[in-house]
Protein backbone atom coordinates (compact mmCIF):
# COMPACT_ATOMS: atom_id res chain seq x y z
CA UNK A 1 0.00 0.00 0.00
CA UNK A 2 1.76 3.37 -0.77
CA UNK A 3 2.22 6.12 1.16
CA UNK A 4 -1.02 8.65 1.30
CA UNK A 5 -0.62 12.45 2.52
CA UNK A 6 -3.13 12.09 5.35
CA UNK A 7 -4.75 15.18 6.43
CA UNK A 8 -7.11 13.56 8.66
CA UNK A 9 -6.10 16.41 10.77
CA UNK A 10 -6.63 18.93 8.21
CA UNK A 11 -3.12 19.84 7.75
CA UNK A 12 -0.21 17.80 6.17
CA UNK A 13 1.92 15.51 7.78
CA UNK A 14 5.18 17.58 8.67
CA UNK A 15 7.64 18.47 6.38
CA UNK A 16 5.00 17.70 3.39
CA UNK A 17 4.23 21.31 2.88
CA UNK A 18 7.05 22.21 1.39
CA UNK A 19 6.98 19.03 -0.87
CA UNK A 20 3.37 20.50 -1.90
CA UNK A 21 4.77 24.12 -2.11
CA UNK A 22 8.37 22.97 -4.38
CA UNK A 23 6.42 20.44 -6.72
CA UNK A 24 2.93 21.78 -6.59
CA UNK A 25 1.84 18.04 -6.14
CA UNK A 26 -1.60 18.69 -4.51
CA UNK A 27 -4.21 21.22 -5.80
CA UNK A 28 -5.16 23.96 -3.19
CA UNK A 29 -8.70 23.43 -4.27
CA UNK A 30 -8.51 19.33 -3.56
CA UNK A 31 -6.86 20.17 -0.06
CA UNK A 32 -9.39 22.73 0.84
CA UNK A 33 -12.33 20.45 0.13
CA UNK A 34 -10.60 17.62 2.38
CA UNK A 35 -10.52 20.12 4.96
CA UNK A 36 -13.88 21.26 4.71
CA UNK A 37 -15.26 17.86 4.47
CA UNK A 38 -13.28 16.82 7.74
CA UNK A 39 -14.34 20.47 9.30
CA UNK A 40 -18.20 19.47 8.82
CA UNK A 41 -18.00 16.23 9.62
CA UNK A 42 -16.96 16.34 13.16
CA UNK A 43 -19.88 19.16 13.44
CA UNK A 44 -22.21 17.28 12.85
CA UNK A 45 -20.97 14.43 14.34
CA UNK A 46 -20.91 16.21 17.56
CA UNK A 47 -24.28 17.59 17.28
CA UNK A 48 -25.35 14.16 17.11
CA UNK A 49 -23.73 13.04 19.73
CA UNK A 50 -25.65 15.53 21.72
CA UNK A 51 -28.99 14.26 20.39
CA UNK A 52 -28.26 10.69 21.74
CA UNK A 53 -26.79 12.05 24.84
CA UNK A 54 -30.08 13.62 25.20
CA UNK A 55 -32.78 10.90 24.38
CA UNK A 56 -33.39 7.99 27.02
CA UNK A 57 -33.60 5.54 24.30
CA UNK A 58 -29.97 4.75 24.17
CA UNK A 59 -29.09 5.01 27.67
CA UNK A 60 -25.40 3.07 27.42
CA UNK A 61 -24.32 6.09 25.69
CA UNK A 62 -23.12 8.39 28.18
CA UNK A 63 -20.44 11.05 28.67
CA UNK A 64 -17.88 8.49 29.27
CA UNK A 65 -18.45 6.72 26.24
CA UNK A 66 -18.55 9.65 23.50
CA UNK A 67 -15.21 10.79 25.40
CA UNK A 68 -13.85 7.39 23.89
CA UNK A 69 -14.78 7.87 20.79
CA UNK A 70 -13.56 11.62 20.73
CA UNK A 71 -9.89 9.73 21.71
CA UNK A 72 -10.39 7.40 18.85
CA UNK A 73 -10.68 9.84 16.54
CA UNK A 74 -14.15 8.20 15.47
CA UNK A 75 -15.74 11.91 15.35
CA UNK A 76 -13.96 12.58 11.58
CA UNK A 77 -13.22 10.88 8.84
CA UNK A 78 -10.03 10.22 7.31
CA UNK A 79 -8.98 11.84 4.26
CA UNK A 80 -5.96 10.95 2.00
CA UNK A 81 -4.57 12.62 -1.46
CA UNK A 82 -2.61 10.61 -3.70
CA UNK A 83 -0.41 11.19 -6.78
CA UNK A 84 1.82 10.40 -9.00
CA UNK A 85 1.58 7.39 -12.31
CA UNK A 86 3.11 4.56 -9.93
CA UNK A 87 1.60 5.12 -6.86
CA UNK A 88 -1.88 5.80 -8.03
CA UNK A 89 -2.03 3.14 -10.16
CA UNK A 90 -0.45 0.29 -7.39
CA UNK A 91 -3.45 1.74 -5.29
CA UNK A 92 -5.68 0.96 -7.64
CA UNK A 93 -4.55 -2.51 -8.49
CA UNK A 94 -4.52 -3.23 -4.72
CA UNK A 95 -7.82 -2.72 -4.01
CA UNK A 96 -9.06 -4.51 -7.16
CA UNK A 97 -11.33 -1.60 -7.94
CA UNK A 98 -11.55 -0.55 -11.82
CA UNK A 99 -10.58 -2.47 -14.68
CA UNK A 100 -6.83 -2.64 -16.08
CA UNK A 101 -7.96 -0.05 -18.76
CA UNK A 102 -9.61 2.52 -15.80
CA UNK A 103 -6.22 2.06 -14.17
CA UNK A 104 -4.15 3.41 -16.60
CA UNK A 105 -7.51 6.18 -17.50
CA UNK A 106 -7.20 7.50 -14.01
CA UNK A 107 -3.27 6.88 -12.95
CA UNK A 108 -2.14 10.60 -14.06
CA UNK A 109 -5.01 12.01 -11.76
CA UNK A 110 -4.62 12.67 -7.99
CA UNK A 111 -6.93 10.95 -6.11
CA UNK A 112 -9.42 11.69 -2.85
CA UNK A 113 -9.58 8.90 -0.34
CA UNK A 114 -12.61 9.09 1.71
CA UNK A 115 -12.39 6.48 4.64
CA UNK A 116 -15.51 6.73 7.38
CA UNK A 117 -14.43 6.46 10.85
CA UNK A 118 -13.93 2.59 11.71
CA UNK A 119 -17.41 1.72 13.56
CA UNK A 120 -19.55 4.10 10.74
CA UNK A 121 -18.02 1.92 7.79
CA UNK A 122 -18.48 -1.01 9.19
CA UNK A 123 -22.13 -0.62 11.25
CA UNK A 124 -23.51 1.59 9.23
CA UNK A 125 -27.01 0.24 9.01
CA UNK A 126 -27.08 -0.47 13.06
CA UNK A 127 -29.59 1.93 14.10
CA UNK A 128 -31.07 5.15 12.76
CA UNK A 129 -31.30 4.26 8.60
CA UNK A 130 -34.88 2.71 8.56
CA UNK A 131 -36.15 5.32 6.96
CA UNK A 132 -33.69 4.24 3.67
CA UNK A 133 -35.10 1.38 3.42
CA UNK A 134 -31.23 -0.38 3.64
CA UNK A 135 -32.30 -3.15 5.88
CA UNK A 136 -31.79 -1.18 9.41
CA UNK A 137 -30.66 -3.74 12.33
CA UNK A 138 -32.27 -2.96 15.74
CA UNK A 139 -29.57 -1.52 18.67
CA UNK A 140 -30.58 -2.62 21.82
CA UNK A 141 -30.04 0.19 24.53
CA UNK A 142 -26.55 -1.15 25.51
CA UNK A 143 -24.89 -0.46 22.27
CA UNK A 144 -24.16 2.68 20.05
CA UNK A 145 -26.59 3.52 17.37
CA UNK A 146 -23.93 3.70 14.79
CA UNK A 147 -26.53 3.84 12.22
CA UNK A 148 -27.38 7.40 13.61
CA UNK A 149 -24.58 9.21 13.72
CA UNK A 150 -23.79 7.74 9.60
CA UNK A 151 -27.09 9.12 8.54
CA UNK A 152 -26.42 12.04 10.43
CA UNK A 153 -22.51 12.86 9.06
CA UNK A 154 -22.51 11.44 6.07
CA UNK A 155 -24.55 14.03 3.58
CA UNK A 156 -20.97 16.81 5.10
CA UNK A 157 -19.40 14.72 2.48
CA UNK A 158 -21.77 15.03 -0.31
CA UNK A 159 -22.77 18.97 0.49
CA UNK A 160 -18.54 19.56 -0.11
CA UNK A 161 -17.84 17.39 -3.21
CA UNK A 162 -21.33 17.11 -5.08
CA UNK A 163 -20.79 21.50 -6.48
CA UNK A 164 -17.34 19.60 -7.85
CA UNK A 165 -18.79 16.42 -9.62
CA UNK A 166 -20.35 17.43 -13.31
CA UNK A 167 -22.93 14.15 -12.64
CA UNK A 168 -24.91 16.37 -9.55
CA UNK A 169 -27.54 18.96 -10.00
CA UNK A 170 -25.29 21.13 -7.70
CA UNK A 171 -22.42 21.05 -9.64
CA UNK A 172 -20.95 24.19 -9.82
CA UNK A 173 -19.11 24.67 -13.37
CA UNK A 174 -16.84 27.87 -12.24
CA UNK A 175 -14.87 25.14 -9.96
CA UNK A 176 -11.33 24.84 -10.99
CA UNK A 177 -11.49 20.91 -10.32
CA UNK A 178 -13.73 18.07 -11.53
CA UNK A 179 -14.32 15.18 -9.49
CA UNK A 180 -14.76 11.95 -10.77
CA UNK A 181 -16.24 9.14 -8.27
CA UNK A 182 -14.34 5.70 -9.20
CA UNK A 183 -16.07 3.10 -6.68
CA UNK A 184 -19.87 2.41 -7.78
CA UNK A 185 -22.94 3.06 -5.81
CA UNK A 186 -23.13 0.57 -2.70
CA UNK A 187 -19.51 -0.55 -3.60
CA UNK A 188 -17.70 0.44 -0.39
CA UNK A 189 -14.89 -0.87 1.37
CA UNK A 190 -14.33 -0.91 5.49
CA UNK A 191 -11.00 -1.72 5.38
CA UNK A 192 -9.47 0.55 2.47
CA UNK A 193 -12.24 3.37 1.15
CA UNK A 194 -15.77 4.72 1.15
CA UNK A 195 -15.44 7.06 -1.42
CA UNK A 196 -12.51 7.67 -3.92
CA UNK A 197 -12.59 10.39 -6.18
CA UNK A 198 -10.31 11.14 -9.04
CA UNK A 199 -9.97 14.84 -9.79
CA UNK A 200 -9.19 16.50 -12.81
CA UNK A 201 -8.58 20.29 -13.89
CA UNK A 202 -11.72 21.79 -15.26
CA UNK A 203 -10.90 23.02 -18.72
CA UNK A 204 -14.44 24.97 -18.43
CA UNK A 205 -13.49 27.14 -16.22
CA UNK A 206 -12.65 30.77 -16.39
CA UNK A 207 -9.19 31.87 -16.02
CA UNK A 208 -8.35 34.14 -13.04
Amino acid sequence: MPEFLNIQTGLPHEGDSAVIEQNDLVPTELLAIAGQIKTDFQLRMHEAMERVLESPKYQYFTPGVREKMLLKGYDMPEISILHGVEEVGSYLQDIALLSAEEVAQYSQDFLLVIQLPKPLARFWNCGGSKNWKTGERVVEQNTVPWGFFYRQALPAVWDVVDPYRPDQIGYNSQSKINLYRLNRSKTHDPKHYYYIYAAKPNSEAPIN
